[in-house]
């Protein structure tokens, strides 16, 4: 789509990163499509089919971060809320403006990732991840780690790939089809386009909010030629100067919202698969630890759920989903126990001299022969007997004692 030097530079550097598992730094000005830059690295990585889960910076308090990045856990061991690095299980997880955590954040962050373990927020449970991380910021956050805001290890994790997204100002040979792009995105089928003298007018324009400062110009243009000139379908440099001269006139909305609107077609697309405004693909299946076949693929609302990029910290609470309860540790709902014939190990005890079994025992003879029925697989052993694997562990360490 692009014919800059300095864009098909962004795709070449994009595409080799694709092929790798390393973290990525995405550094660049405010508007030059980080976000749509990690949403595309990550479609086109092998974690394509797995979810792309995004945590906003921005503002997020040492607390929320937490939450948000480890979620939160019960007294019971189930999973109140479910953290980034949880829902991005074997796929990526995107830190927007990532030089905005405090250095406690950073600490925690640091640890989760070089670990590879997580704990949730008022849990005990050590939980293995695997996700890939790809990190953002328009900060210079070389500067801030030499004056000491940054953590140096956690920068010399980050910046295994760094990767410069190029300022429109670089990549002025773009805007006439990014320009006639953003026209088609906001009047779609209108076959309203913009006159060369209009081109002339932007191109001659340096910009300070680059791809989103762009669209919102065009926003402008459109909306004084819908106003003024009825069913005109030519933007003439008249209404470009127009939209070019006004300050915060017909805006849509703000910057970090339109750095979210703006297509992904502004990016690279990727080979083989459909130009979707999300990192999600649709249609796919949840992978890695809580895949369970067919009954794991994502819903349609939970499709629209995990496609929104935030411009706040991520409600983590949003992504819940009805039927999502630790799959690999849970047996279906409402499935019934199997029936076993009681072993006859051990000394049976009695009770006030009487023929029952106390539960201590029969427990135990249960889970020998459930064990025995499973080949020694405690994960099926564990999804029979209706309880999480942690706790089968328990019990059989019970029954040892």
């Amino acid at each position: 789509m692009a014919v800059s030097k300095a864009f098909s530079v962004l795709v070449q550097r994009l595409s080799v990163a694709s092929r790798s598992e390393s973290p990525v730094l995405l550094v660049g000005e405010t508007g030059t499509g980080k976000r749509q830059a990690a949403t595309s690295l990550h479609r086109s990585s092998s974690r394509g089919q797995a979810r792309f889960v995004t945590i906003n910076c921005i503002g997020i308090t040492d607390d929320r971060f937490e939450l948000e990045l480890c979620g939160s856990q019960s007294s019971s061991f189930e999973m109140n809320r479910k953290g980034a690095l949880f829902l991005a299980e074997a796929g990526t997880i995107y830190l927007h403006e990532i030089s905005e955590l405090s250095k406690r954040s950073q600490s925690l962050l640091l640890r989760c990732l070089e670990s590879g373990v997580y704990s949730p927020v008022g849990g005990s449970d050590v939980i293995r991840s695997d996700v890939r991380v790809i990190a953002s910021s328009s900060a210079n956050i070389t500067a801030m780690v030499e004056s000491g805001q940054f953590r140096t290890d956690l920068f010399h994790f980050l910046a295994a790939v760094v990767i410069q997204t190029p300022s429109l100002n670089d990549r002025l040979e773009d805007i006439p089809k990014l320009a006639q792009a953003m026209i088609d995105e906001i009047s779609p089928g209108s076959g309203i386009h913009l006159s060369e003298d209009g081109l002339y007018q932007l191109m001659q324009h340096s910009f300070s909010g680059n791809l989103v400062e762009l669209r919102n110009i065009i926003f402008r243009a459109l909306s004084q030629l819908q106003v003024s000139d009825g069913n005109a379908l030519v933007v003439s440099d008249d209404n470009v100067r127009r939209a070019l001269s006004a300050t915060g006139v017909a805006g849509s909305r703000n910057a970090a919202a339109d750095e979210q609107a703006m297509a992904v077609d502004y990016m690279p697309a990727d080979a083989g698969t459909e130009n979707t405004p999300s990192g999600l693909q649709l249609g796919a299946k949840k992978v890695g630890r809580w895949s369970q076949g067919d009954g794991d693929a994502i819903s349609a609302s939970e499709q629209v759920t995990l496609s929104r990029e935030l411009d706040h910290p991520a409600p983590i609470g949003e992504f819940e989903t009805v039927n999502e309860e630790m799959a690999a540790d849970s047996p279906a709902a409402g499935a019934p126990l199997p029936h076993f014939e009681q072993p006859s190990i051990g000394k049976p005890s009695s009770v006030a001299g009487s023929n029952f079994r106390s539960l201590k025992d029969q427990e135990r003879d249960y889970l020998i022969q459930l064990l025995e029925k499973c080949g020694g697989d405690k994960r099926a052993a564990a999804k029979i007997a209706g309880v999480t694997l942690r706790t089968l562990y328990r019990k059989l360490e019970g029954l040892a004692d």
